[in-house]
């Protein structure tokens, strides 16, 4: 995978999430809730509940269903082609380790109560531009 998230400031809160034995995974690969329980895959799209950063990488096939996300700390994380950001703004996932603002997306009215929000921008970013992110941050 491209555009893995890259931690450059704090020391994470991690959680433990399931994922699927056969899954190969990243270190810095964002994650969504894809199902229950407290199950997790790497994001794909938007409209996705964000979950965390897995903080290892996870070898497919190795007997291991359980992965460490973390859900905190200042990252640095990718912007979608054609998505630009100001400081401030809120970001939600916008495809395979990509961010977008959240306002982009103001249609989803569950898109704040649905956890969607990744954290917030803690810098202006063009397309395609890799920016800080405070991750976990609501506002």
């Amino acid at each position: 995978m491209a555009n893995e998230a890259k931690i450059i400031e704090g020391n994470p809160i991690e959680y433990q999430f399931t994922v699927a034995d056969g899954t190969a995974i990243t270190k810095g690969t964002l994650m969504f809730i894809s199902g229950d329980p407290r199950t997790v895959k790497a994001s794909s799209g938007t409209g996705q509940a964000f979950a965390g950063i897995i903080t290892h990488d996870k070898v497919a096939s190795d007997g291991s269903t359980k992965v460490s996300l973390a859900q905190t700390g200042v990252w640095d994380i990718t912007l979608a082609t054609g998505s630009t950001c100001l400081f401030g703004d809120l970001m939600v996932l916008a495809g395979a380790n990509l961010i977008a603002k959240a306002a982009d997306y103001a249609t989803q009215a569950h898109l704040y109560q649905s956890g969607m929000i990744v954290g917030m921008a803690l810098e202006t970013g063009s397309s395609a531009e890799t920016i800080a992110v405070d991750v976990g941050r609501k506002g």
